[in-house]
């Protein structure tokens, strides 16, 4: 992902958990997030992270750290000369096929 675009996920103070709450861990630093740290809450998944740490991850992958879920918007706005908008869909995710089907003896 750019800057730009890790720049426009919001930031926040992290607030510790109530008492009774289980500690909230960043999965890139595997740390424990403290009161005060700045955090990052994921739009889509809602996974929290040390706002460091998920920056340098989201450099290098477009993805959740913990569930793989797409970061950013589905799809890009960009404005025309003539005041109207054009929508350019988000580029499909490929996935791979290993084929062992075709690797296997006949039953």
């Amino acid at each position: 992902m750019s800057d730009a675009a890790i720049a426009a996920l919001p930031t926040f103070a992290y607030e510790q958990a109530q008492a009774d709450d289980a500690a909230v861990d960043c999965a890139v630093c595997l740390g424990q997030l403290e009161a005060g740290e700045k955090a990052r809450r994921l739009p889509k998944c809602a996974h929290l992270f040390h706002a460091e740490c998920v920056d340098a991850w989201l450099r290098a992958h477009c993805t959740c750290p913990m569930c793989r879920a797409p970061v950013g918007l589905a799809a890009a706005t960009s404005s025309k000369k003539d005041g109207t908008t054009e929508t350019t869909p988000a580029p499909a995710t490929a996935t791979a096929t290993t084929g062992t089907a075709e690797a296997l003896p006949p039953v």
